[in-house]
């Protein structure tokens, strides 16, 4: 089933991590920390990648309960073929324009396994070794004796994650061990969203009768749950405490799509969210280039540099994200036939 709620959220998240980048390179790579970019602050990237999480836990237990066959074959090919393409674009123009690859180890680089400290091509595959992690663990519940205990599992699991985190420091990396990996607390919004599945799985059924005050009330407790944590100071209850209210917008959301139909043309919300995974891979690297080229010429870069980026990389982006959706149909056909979900 496709849920335009969670498409307009996951374009919302690849927003959030954009600006971020966009001001965080500014002050970082660029060398300019007062310009008009300096207001977005980090919030707009961990709460970004956060609801990314939330979104794929949820998405990963509604697929374990419709279409569990080949289930790790499907997800590696939704996420593997888009990041070695860009990786390699990456790759080849810095070879162009400066004679050497920003990943000094590709092929380790590559996998996506958690090999902790290594050198990475487009910034943003520390959340994708947590993302093909999270996989690996659903695929050990793909199996039909098993798959209905992966929600006791996840309860489980954010348990031992939490009692791990707060009373015996477990390290939440971004670029974890196998070692370190299982316990971290960038599991919890996984863990979270798999659990709102769960949710919306019992309450679905009643979807057609929820009054919109009720979904309203759920929303504004979401809400208070998602301004609440900017006031904690632990890590693991932040994180605990956005993971649930942005899981209870995907339950108020989803709810809401099967109530109304999924009715309508798409917004272009929507369409962010269909291309967001292009735009998430191809973003910073952009970024970065066109800072340090100023920084070059200048000595920092500057609010016309962050505007170029700004512009530049949501347009490349969008453009891969096109491909992105192209090689996805392809390789759906290529592997599975038409009728087969990927």
């Amino acid at each position: 089933m496709y849920f335009k709620s969670i498409q307009k959220l996951r374009g919302l998240a690849a927003l959030s991590v954009f600006f971020y980048h966009v001001g965080v390179h500014l002050r970082v790579t660029g060398n300019n920390p007062d310009t008009l970019f300096r207001y977005i602050n980090d919030n707009f990237g961990m709460d970004g990648v956060t609801l990314f999480f939330v979104i794929s836990g949820f998405v990963m237990s509604y697929l374990l309960n419709s279409d569990t066959n080949r289930f790790f074959l499907k997800r590696a090919l939704r996420i593997y073929p888009p990041f070695l393409a860009a990786t390699f674009s990456v790759c080849l123009f810095y070879l162009l324009v400066k004679g050497h690859c920003p990943s000094t180890k590709l092929y380790l680089a590559l996998s996506l396994l958690p090999l902790g400290k290594q050198s990475y091509s487009l910034g943003v595959e520390w959340s994708l070794i947590y993302e093909i992690f999270f996989y690996v663990i659903c695929s050990v519940f793909a199996f039909n004796y098993l798959k209905r205990f992966f929600l006791y599992f996840l309860i489980a699991w954010l348990s031992a994650v939490y009692i791990a985190q707060h009373y015996y420091g477990a390290p939440t990396l971004f670029l974890p061990t196998v070692r370190d990996i299982f316990f971290s607390a960038y599991n919890i919004p996984f863990i979270l969203g798999g659990i709102s599945f769960y949710i919306y799985k019992n309450v679905k059924r009643f979807a057609g009768r929820l009054d919109n005050k009720y979904l309203a009330v759920i929303f504004v407790g979401a809400l208070a749950l998602c301004t609440i944590h900017y006031m904690l100071a632990e890590f693991t209850l932040r994180i605990l405490f956005f993971g649930a209210g942005i899981g209870l917008i995907v339950i108020v959301g989803t709810l809401r799509d099967v109530s109304n139909g999924n009715t309508g043309g798409k917004s272009l919300l929507e369409k962010l969210g269909d291309r967001s995974y292009g735009i998430y891979l191809l973003h910073v690297p952009v970024i970065v280039f066109i800072y340090n080229s100023m920084k070059a010429h200048y000595g920092k870069a500057n609010d016309v540099a962050g505007f170029i980026a700004l512009a530049l990389a949501l347009i490349l982006g969008w453009y891969f994200g096109g491909l992105d959706i192209f090689m996805h149909r392809v390789l759906k056909e290529w592997f599975f036939g038409k009728r087969e979900k990927l």
